[in-house]
């Protein structure tokens, strides 16, 4: 490849690159691609994007604001599955400390090495703040 390697970008970052330095005769294939693909992330900059190569458009007015709602619904379908998946993360936590309690008061100290590392690991769980501390903890395991 003469010594340059070609980059794979997320999809958020290669469509936007492909909006920027787009074919006009490639406006109808962009929009349909973007609206037949999940968008997991970036979803304000591919609108933006949008927006400044066709929002002016009167031609392609209509399906851009089609594109732009299709686009703010997975946005949203992104931040609730995101709800949801804290909500069982604190869930979870909380199973976890009902299990060190019930344990601690059966066993009385009396706990081995490896429950009691299972169980400080548990603990760095249950008291992480936000994702990159619930992240580190994971990895920790």
């Amino acid at each position: 490849m003469n010594g340059v390697e070609n980059k794979k970008l997320p999809f958020h970052e290669a469509i936007i690159n492909k909006i920027r330095h787009y074919d006009p005769s490639d406006t109808g294939t962009i929009l349909d691609l973007i609206e037949s693909v999940e968008i997991t992330e970036g979803h304000d900059e591919i609108i933006a994007a949008i927006l400044e190569r066709w929002g002016e458009n009167w031609f392609w007015k209509e399906r851009v604001e089609k594109v732009a709602a299709n686009i703010l619904e997975q946005k949203e379908t992104v931040k609730s599955a995101a709800r949801t998946t804290d909500r069982k993360a604190a869930a979870l936590m909380i199973v976890i400390q009902k299990m060190i309690a019930r344990y601690q008061n059966q066993h009385a100290g009396n706990t081995d090495e490896g429950m009691f590392r299972l169980f400080e690991k548990a603990k760095v769980i249950k008291w992480a703040e936000n994702d990159a501390q619930l992240q580190a903890a994971i990895a920790g395991l």
